[in-house]
């Protein structure tokens, strides 16, 4: 597959961090409530796992408030993260025109640190790739669709080495 197909598959630049266990019930921010988070089968929403990584695309899934993605816990979300630490609706981000992205924290309970800086609630700030992006616990890095599909093949090229020194 080439660079442009895969790119083009992708559909967006992502987010990958660390494979957290996944949570069987997640409280809600409300005393009193809690629920379990089950996915829907309408399609992968959750992380495609990289050997340790999830990754996590960063393209619209609904099309609520177009121009947005949305991020956080809840299924309604454009990218949904299965972790008690993060919020239902934990940050939102905007793709601008240079292809760098908006992130605001949505006022989350936990909040979003953006490269060892904690955010307001509702502040925006730039990221862009190489990013390092806390929701809740969970670290993530931004990645460039491109940069993916690089580090993805040289996976492969790492792989297709020791099965051939296996033999």
């Amino acid at each position: 597959m080439s660079e442009g197909e895969f790119v083009a598959l992708l559909g967006g630049d992502a987010l990958a961090g660390p494979t957290a266990q996944p949570a069987n019930a997640d409280e809600d921010e409300s005393e009193g409530w809690s629920y379990e988070t089950v996915h829907s089968s309408g399609g992968p929403r959750g992380p495609v796992d990289l050997h340790s990584h999830e990754v996590y695309v960063l393209k619209k899934r609904v099309t609520m408030f177009p121009a947005t993605i949305m991020i956080g816990r809840a299924l309604s979300n454009d990218v949904t993260i299965d972790d008690v630490s993060i919020s239902k609706l934990h940050a939102r981000a905007r793709r601008m025109e240079d292809g760098t992205y908006a992130l605001a924290d949505a006022d989350s309970r936990n909040g979003t640190v953006v490269n060892g800086r904690r955010l307001g609630a509702g502040e925006d700030v730039v990221i862009d790739q190489g990013d390092t992006i806390t929701f809740g616990n969970r670290v993530f890095r931004l990645y460039r669709a491109k940069r993916i599909y690089s580090l993805l093949r040289m996976m492969v090229a790492i792989e297709g080495e020791d099965d051939a020194s296996a033999d």
